[in-house]
């Protein structure tokens, strides 16, 4: 212990600076489906951040979307999935856009994020994006009344044509 002591402490070596916004290219459209726009935002660092959205009532263009600050600050090289409609990204549509996310990211690390309807999908789409961890806020399981009773948004907003069997499992 006392030689651990005596020892000078290593200096920290500093994160790499994330790229400046001004200096990093801007947002390029991958796909879009009936309810969800999928950009890639290039960027640096050890990993890829993953962002679904909570709707917006619109479609999202390259800036304003749901995370594009914090996705700023980190500098990572971002893939977005915007929603624009409470559709709750479907299988279908998700089916279409999964390849091509998988295609623009880089080796390393990924991290899925999203809040509400968002959050859902980051814990149901982290597995086939192959995400190392996932940050879900606020998220539902389901939006099948069959599985939320007591839910008004599963009222609200399912369709059986659309949503059917799209709960979050454990392979997912």
């Amino acid at each position: 212990e006392a030689a651990a002591a005596a020892r000078p402490a290593r200096p920290a070596t500093p994160a790499p600076a994330a790229p400046s916004v001004a200096t990093r290219p801007p947002p390029r459209m991958l796909g879009e489906t009936a309810s969800i726009r999928l950009w890639h935002w290039p960027g640096q660092g050890p990993g890829t951040l993953v962002v679904f959205t909570p709707p917006s009532g619109q479609p999202a263009g390259p800036a304003g979307w749901w995370a594009q600050g914090l996705a700023a600050r980190l500098g990572w090289t971002t893939i977005v999935f915007a929603a624009h409609a409470a559709h709750w990204y479907p299988a279908e549509e998700m089916a279409t856009l999964l390849p091509l996310a998988l295609a623009a990211m880089p080796q390393g690390p990924r991290l899925t994020y999203g809040l509400g309807m968002g959050g859902y999908a980051a814990l149901k789409h982290g597995g086939a994006l192959a995400a190392e961890a996932t940050v879900a806020l606020s998220p539902a399981w389901s939006i099948d009344p069959a599985d939320m009773p007591g839910d008004a948004r599963a009222h609200r907003v399912f369709d059986p044509r659309r949503n059917a069997g799209m709960a979050v499992r454990a392979a997912d």
